[in-house]
């Protein structure tokens, strides 16, 4: 239990720093409220463990939904622009 707590830990740090940068970089709007998306990643996350959506859905279809929803919708005009051209042929 204590690897898995401090596993998460570490995650969620990984994804502070990663939208802390994107707001620096203006990529990401500067009021999200990155405590809430973390707490709706990780709940969105379980979800897709718990229910077994990796069965009924590919696992790129469940990312590339996931992106969707999490990062794109905090995203700048300017983060929407390079994210989308990352997604191309994803």
């Amino acid at each position: 239990m204590e690897y898995v707590k401090n596993k998460r830990k570490r995650k969620r740090k990984q994804m502070v720093a990663f939208i802390e940068r994107g707001i620096s970089e203006g990529c990401f709007l500067p009021d999200v409220n990155i405590e809430i998306l973390n707490t709706l990643a990780d709940a969105s996350g379980h979800y897709i463990m718990s229910n077994n959506l990796y069965k009924k859905y590919n696992i790129k279809e469940i990312f590339k939904t996931f992106v969707l929803l999490h990062i794109r919708g905090v995203c700048t005009e300017k983060g929407i622009r390079l994210l989308d051209e990352e997604m191309k042929g994803f």
